[in-house]
């Protein structure tokens, strides 16, 4: 049953970058417009997971202290990894920051088998060198000639950490006694995602002076679509942190994500692989079949 739902959170993952590379910042202008705009997706998060509750009548309103901690602790981070994402793509070259950020997934690998005490076997480990070789080839990073400056060394490197810790909070809400109240610590996290995202979205357009953000009418619709999406597949990923070894989950479920993505990318935008990514896709599926297999 966990590798269904594991295969249900790949695909609205998938979905989500297909509605936003069918969005492709259009009428984004500054960081802050971009920020406003995921604080929108937050608070369809805040509109979902208020509904359901009301729905399945599970009490989450009411959250423990220790879901509210993770809550803002998740909230705060996810925040914090869309900004230092954002960043990173606007000061260098998108290709390289989003094969870097793509490896976020080898801080939570590593602090589930030191945490959780999960094996890793020589295979395995051979799996997550090839699947990271395999990311590479499919991002192609090579292909953009922006110099690399320290500013986008730094931002690379936050979003690089942010990417893995959510990976972390997840495990370590997942051995907490709030386990049970996903409902209610991603109420909390949603509402913290949507103040602080708002927050410094106006925060920086004005240092920079710039316009106060705004997302335009005609954005609307990709922000429910994203929203409802991203809401699934992440509420999916906190429950599977603690079904799933955080060296089959991680993995697994990034290399699915950028291997999809890509063919998602022929299919419906018309776009070409090069032999080295064609390449790539293989060696991704391989990896993954070291990686969950053995």
């Amino acid at each position: 049953m966990e590798y269904a739902v594991l295969a249900i959170a790949v695909s609205f993952a998938v979905a989500n970058n297909f509605f936003l590379r069918k969005f492709q910042n259009r009428d984004v202008n500054n960081v802050g417009d971009s920020l406003v705009f995921n604080a929108g997706i937050s608070v369809i998060w805040v509109a979902i997971i208020f509904i359901w509750g009301l729905i399945s009548n599970k009490g989450w309103f009411f959250p423990t202290s220790t879901a509210t901690f993770y809550g803002v602790l998740y909230g705060l981070n996810l925040s914090m990894f869309l900004l230092f994402k954002c960043q990173s793509f606007v000061s260098g070259p998108v290709s390289l920051s989003a094969l870097i950020g793509s490896c976020g997934f080898i801080i939570a690998t590593i602090f589930s088998t030191i945490y959780n005490k999960e094996s890793m076997g020589v295979i395995q480990i051979i799996g997550m060198c090839l699947m990271i070789a395999s990311i590479y080839m499919c991002i192609n990073p090579k292909k953009s000639g922006m110099k690399l400056t320290t500013q986008w060394k730094i931002y690379a490197f936050l979003f690089f950490c942010t990417g893995g810790m959510i990976g972390v909070i997840n495990k370590l809400f997942q051995s907490s006694s709030a386990k049970e109240e996903i409902d209610s610590m991603m109420l909390v996290a949603s509402i913290t995602s949507a103040v602080v995202l708002t927050v410094v979205g106006f925060g920086l357009n004005k240092a920079f002076k710039k316009p106060a953000p705004k997302i335009s009418v005609r954005n609307f619709s990709f922000v429910g679509a994203c929203g409802v999406v991203s809401c699934v597949y992440n509420r999916l990923n906190v429950f599977l942190a603690g079904a799933l070894p955080g060296v089959i989950l991680f993995p697994v479920s990034n290399g699915c994500l950028i291997f999809a993505s890509s063919i998602l990318g022929v299919l419906f935008f018309k776009e070409k692989l090069s032999v080295s990514q064609k390449l790539g896709i293989v060696f991704g599926f391989i990896s993954i079949i070291l990686i969950g297999c053995f």
